[in-house]
């Protein structure tokens, strides 16, 4: 079996969902608004080809050029992802206007940080076979090598705070290390809404109990399918998850805490308002 850094990140959120989602490949249970998830795909998209061809050394065209991937790929998105406008405050040419702004916002963050090596790539796939068989792969935002013990992983992200889980990260590094034997010394996120780069604490030693967790959750998944167990997770794993209208786990985490909250309510005793059935004649 495959496994990516967002279907372990799947399964650690909620294994019910791991097993509906990459088990059984069920659809989701609702059409999800892909608004925000434009923003990071569309600013992405533009940075991949600004390292992947080398544009830096375009000089006066680079921003125009840019702009021109910035449009084609908003456009190309808003024909294929659903967002439900009514929801959100911008309109379609204003959210454009938020993509193509962080096109200098990431610039600078470039220029600042000193982001341009020798190696300097971005969306590169890295895949390992495990003695069990299982494969660990992903596909690194940004990978820069300054040289052959100075490498550095970065992760896009378009979200409105810094707050991302460094986990995504530690798990391409050990990739990067499975592949090539090196232990990249810095990895951190780039926040495209602030134009700021913010590198997460991580030693080499680090690593080890890492892989160790990884494999613990691989093992652990094949007891869940040996039993057919998949636990829910509610209400950490409800967040942002596909199947929650049809979750029985959740309807009954929603049930209890509504009941509990009832029992501390002087006005209710037993679920039941106090007084309700004195005012009712029989």
């Amino acid at each position: 079996m495959k496994y990516s850094v967002s279907s372990l990140n799947l399964y650690r959120d909620c294994p019910q969902k791991f097993y509906r989602a990459k088990i059984k490949k069920h659809p989701p249970d609702e059409v999800s608004d892909r608004f925000y998830a434009i923003y990071g795909i569309v600013v992405q998209k533009v940075f991949e080809i600004f390292y992947n061809e080398q544009c830096w050394l375009m000089k006066g065209n680079l921003l125009p050029y840019l702009k021109e991937i910035c449009r084609k790929e908003f456009a190309s998105l808003l024909k294929t992802e659903y967002v439900d406008w009514n929801k959100h405050k911008l309109s379609p040419q204003q959210f454009y206007q938020e993509c193509e702004d962080a096109i200098l916002v990431g610039l600078g963050a470039i220029k600042q940080e000193k982001l341009l090596a020798p190696y300097a790539k971005s969306e590169i796939w890295l895949h390992h076979t495990l003695d069990s068989g299982h494969i660990l792969n992903g596909r690194v935002d940004f990978i820069f090598k300054y040289s052959d013990k100075d490498v550095w992983i970065l992760d896009g992200k378009g979200t409105s705070s810094q707050n991302a889980d460094k986990w995504q990260l530690y798990f391409y590094a050990l990739l990067y290390y499975l592949n090539y034997g090196v232990i990249p010394n810095k990895l951190g996120f780039i926040y495209w809404r602030f134009g700021t780069v913010k590198f997460v604490k991580f030693k080499p030693e680090d690593l080890k109990p890492f892989y160790e967790e990884v494999l613990q959750i691989i093992e652990q998944i094949a007891v869940n399918v040996k039993t057919r167990k998949w636990p829910a997770n509610p209400p950490k794993g409800c967040f942002f998850c596909d199947y929650k209208p049809s979750c029985v786990d959740y309807r009954i985490y929603k049930r209890d805490k509504r009941a509990a909250k009832l029992d501390g309510d002087p006005l209710f005793e037993g679920g039941v308002k106090k007084g309700f059935v004195d005012e009712v004649s029989f």
